[in-house]
């Protein structure tokens, strides 16, 4: 059972609902469906981010100062909480704040130039057999889209 705020009904009265997931519950005028969202269950592999940051850079080929760049539009991230660690790529200080800040390029730009790096990180880890085994390989169906045409 899943307790509610009191709500104002139209008698004037205030009341609590209680409700269970997926049962209707009125509320004023309007009928509300209550759903349960399952939590996002985030992958964490301080392996990985080593393995990654071992790496040369993937945009600039540089060996300096190479990062573990999470992405910043998929993967489970918040306010405040880093995506998954599986979709980081080999980025060095220098792109990775290019594509952190956008100063230089659209918002798709940058998002192309983080999967395009993604894609060359994975790929490297995986090629040379370093991709760790307890650690899902992303799923990069979703950033396909980027490498269609605007309308």
């Amino acid at each position: 059972m899943r307790q509610f705020a009191p709500i104002y009904n139209p008698g004037n009265r205030v009341q609590n609902k209680t409700a269970q997931a997926g049962e209707f519950q009125l509320t004023g005028w309007r009928k509300k469906q209550i759903m349960q969202v399952p939590k996002h269950s985030y992958v964490r592999s301080k392996k990985l981010l080593r393995l990654v940051a071992s790496l040369d850079c993937q945009l600039c080929g540089s060996g300096h100062f190479v990062q573990a760049a999470h992405s910043n539009w998929a993967g489970g991230k918040g306010r405040g909480i880093k995506a998954d660690d599986n979709l980081t790529a080999a980025l060095c200080a220098s792109c990775h704040y290019d594509i952190d800040q956008g100063a230089q390029w659209s918002k798709r730009e940058r998002q192309q130039a983080w999967w395009v790096a993604h894609q060359k990180t994975v790929q490297n880890l995986i090629d040379s057999g370093q991709w760790p085994i307890d650690v899902p390989i992303p799923n990069d169906a979703e950033w396909e889209r980027l490498f269609e045409p605007l309308p």
